[in-house]
């Protein structure tokens, strides 16, 4: 069935459908009362629901029954990134979505390009929704307002591990750093742009207790580095204690 955002319902057993969600039902899908959808609330709740109605400002849907079923991995996954250009936003918010990454931090570097403007932040909630559907996610991704790299580093993490990807040669790899993980704390990661990281950049964030690791010989676009991060932290996240 197909699947729609919506804001937690106020009534037991109703829910409506409004803008966006509603122009896809109604004049996309051309959905008819009496067909059966599913909704979720972007807080972890899924619902069955049925057509009652469908207006020109709203369709009404009877909520048949409903669970809490966000789709999350055990890792907490926060990733800040400077935004590439272009279609680029779109493919890096859907890919960390499906990666189950919870918190996206738009980061302003010394040689960023792409201003995450307020227009492009909530365009990356538009594409987070839309992915959130694709994949089967009820939890929607925090994405918060633009962050300056300084900002970022000096950020209070109690004891949760944070990590930058840096092209140092004294950095360790991403897999010798990274893993094991314990699930236990969340995780930071960050990267800079395709442009690099200055050396000013990256000692203020080892000055704060971020650890530096590389992604290899190869200079990667900001959405790949950004996968890699957060792929190789999920995989080692489930890895064995070293000694077992």
């Amino acid at each position: 069935m197909k699947r729609f955002f919506i804001d937690p319902p106020d009534e037991v057993d109703e829910a409506l459908l409004t803008g966006g969600e509603l122009h896809h039902l109604r004049n996309v899908l051309r959905a008819r009362p009496g067909e059966h959808v599913i909704l979720f609330d972007g807080a972890g709740m899924e619902y069955d629901a049925e057509i009652v109605e469908l207006g020109k400002q709203s369709a009404t849907l009877r909520i048949l029954c409903r669970r809490l079923l966000p789709r999350m991995p055990e890792l907490s996954i926060t990733l800040a990134a400077p935004l590439p250009k272009g279609e680029r936003q779109r493919w890096l918010i859907e890919k960390i979505v499906e990666l189950g990454v919870a918190r996206f931090i738009p980061l302003i570097t010394t040689h960023g390009v792409a201003k995450p403007t307020e227009e492009a932040l909530q365009r990356l909630g538009r594409y987070g929704i839309e992915a959130c559907k694709q994949c089967r996610r009820n939890q929607i991704l925090e994405i918060t307002a633009a962050t300056a790299w300084n900002a970022l580093v000096a950020m209070p993490r109690k004891d949760e591990p944070a990590y930058f990807a840096h092209p140092a040669e004294a950095a360790p790899s991403a897999a010798v750093a990274l893993g094991p993980l314990s699930t236990t704390w969340p995780i930071w990661l960050a990267l800079g742009p395709e442009g690099g990281l200055t050396s000013e950049e990256a000692r203020l964030a080892e000055d704060h207790g971020w650890k530096p690791v590389h992604l290899g010989a190869r200079i990667l676009r900001v959405e790949t580095a950004a996968e890699y991060l957060v792929v190789a932290a999920s995989v080692l996240a489930q890895a064995p204690e070293r000694g077992d």
